[in-house]
């Protein structure tokens, strides 16, 4: 039997078309794009949480005024209608976090990895 982990909005026009039978989610809650598909929590594995996501970032020391331009920018933009359409459209679920909760995400995530690359033993060569 042939198995992938793939992002939501790249499996779902498959889900969706019946060509790819979908067993679970990785976030920590239902999709509201697939919310028939239980998470991987649900599902009997325990700890097992992978989430895509996306975010932009900026050199250290850029000016707080610009930080906030940008970031007032993209707010604007992914809360319009047509943009959130377009992306609900493909799968993908917006969600927005202040400059100081986006680096508190991103260290979580960096020390989160770090231990899962660290048990696995894997190395870079």
């Amino acid at each position: 039997m042939d198995s992938i982990f793939a992002t939501l909005p790249s499996a779902l026009p498959y889900i969706h078309g019946g060509r790819l039978k979908a067993l679970a989610i990785t976030s920590h809650k239902r999709s509201q794009f697939a919310p028939e598909l239980p998470t991987a929590l649900e599902a009997g594995f325990e700890g097992l949480v992978v989430v895509n996501w996306y975010g932009l970032l900026a050199p250290r020391g850029i000016a707080p005024g610009i930080s906030n331009r940008i970031s007032s920018a993209v707010t604007e933009v992914v809360g319009r209608k047509n943009v959130k359409d377009q992306l609900a459209a493909s799968g993908l679920e917006v969600s927005s976090a202040s400059a100081d909760e986006f680096q508190k995400f991103l260290r979580s995530e960096v020390e989160r990895w770090s231990r899962v690359i660290k048990a696995s033993g894997m190395r870079a060569e």
